[in-house]
C-alpha cells in the first residue's frame, strides 16, 4: 500500500514540468484551436465507418483488439496463480515487481536486437505470428500444469513480444492506409478500439470466473480457440496487406492528376 505514495511524489512532481511546458511553448499560441485543426485534418468522417469500408483496416482492428483481449486473459491467468502460490502481500508485490522489471528489459532487449532482424528477414506476416506463437506455449504450459512457471512463461510471452516484434508489424501495417485519414484511424484505434476491448475482457473474465466458474485450464481452453481466430486474422491481413499497397502504388503512378481522397473508393 505503500506504493501508492511514491505515485503521489512522482505526479506531484510532474507539477512543475507542465508549467515550464505551458510557459515556454504554449502560452503564446493559441493551443486549443491548433489542436482542433490536427483533429479535422484529413477526412472528417466517421472513424467506424472509414474502417468498416477497408477490409485492411478492419482486420488491422481486429488484430489490435483481440490482441487487448489476450493480453487480459494472460494477466489473469498470471496474477491468479501468482496470489494462490504467494499468500504473503510483501512477497507478492517483490514477485510481481521482479517480473515486471525483467519483462520491461527483456522487451527492450528483443526490441534492439531481434525485432529489425525478424521483421526485415521474415516480413510484417511472419512476425505477427510470434506474439500469438508466444501466448500458444504459454497457455499449451497452463493447460498441461498450471503453476508458477508455466505463468510466468505466458505472462513473458505476451509482455515481451506485445511490445516489440508485435507492436513493429502494427505499426508497418499502417503504412499502406491513406495519409490523410492515417492519423485520425490509429489515434480512434489506440483510445476507442483499447478502451473497448479492454471492457471485452473484463466482460469475459467476469462470465467465466464469476458466471460459469471456469478453471484456469478451462479458461486456457478459450485462450487457445481465440488464438486460432488470431491466426486466421493474419492470414487475412497478409492478403489485403499486399492489396492495399498495389492499389496505392496504382494511385501514386507519376504523370497522373492525384484528385482529393473518395473515400467511397477502396
Amino acid at each position: 500500500e505503500n506504493l501508492l505514495f511514491i505515485c503521489v511524489v512522482f505526479y506531484i512532481a510532474c507539477i512543475p514540468i507542465v508549467n515550464v511546458l505551458w510557459k515556454n511553448y504554449a502560452a503564446e499560441k493559441d493551443v486549443s484551436s491548433i489542436s482542433y485543426q490536427n483533429k479535422i485534418t484529413g477526412t472528417k468522417e466517421n472513424p467506424f465507418r472509414v474502417i468498416m469500408r477497408s477490409k485492411h483496416m478492419v482486420y488491422l482492428t481486429a488484430i489490435i483488439a483481440l490482441s487487448i483481449v489476450m493480453s487480459k486473459l494472460v494477466e489473469f491467468q498470471y496474477g491468479a496463480i501468482a496470489s494462490s502460490v504467494i499468500a504473503d502481500e510483501d512477497q507478492l508485490t517483490a514477485f510481481f515487481g521482479f517480473w515486471l522489471s525483467n519483462l520491461n528489459i527483456i522487451s527492450l532487449i528483443i526490441q534492439l536486437f531481434i525485432t529489425p532482424r525478424v521483421v526485415g528477414l521474415f516480413g510484417v506476416g511472419a512476425s505477427l505470428f510470434f506474439l500469438p506463437g508466444g501466448i500458444f506455449f504459454g497457455t499449451a504450459a497452463m493447460i498441461i500444469h498450471p503453476a508458477l512457471w508455466s505463468a510466468i512463461i505466458i505472462r513473458i510471452s505476451d509482455g515481451s513480444l506485445k511490445n516489440s516484434i508485435n507492436k513493429a508489424g502494427i505499426e508497418l501495417l499502417f503504412l499502406p492506409v491513406p495519409q490523410e485519414i492515417k492519423k485520425q484511424i490509429k489515434s480512434f484505434v489506440d483510445i476507442f478500439i483499447d478502451s473497448i476491448a479492454t471492457g471485452i475482457g473484463g466482460i469475459i473474465l467476469v462470465l467465466l470466473t464469476f458466471g460459469l466458474g471456469f478453471t484456469i485450464r478451462q479458461i486456457s481452453l478459450i485462450m487457445l480457440s481465440l488464438l486460432g481466430v488470431w491466426i486466421y486474422l493474419i492470414f487475412r491481413i497478409r492478403h489485403e496487406y499486399i492489396n492495399a499497397f498495389r492499389m496505392k502504388i496504382e494511385k501514386h503512378k507519376p504523370n497522373i492528376f492525384k484528385p482529393a481522397v473518395d473515400m467511397t473508393n477502396e
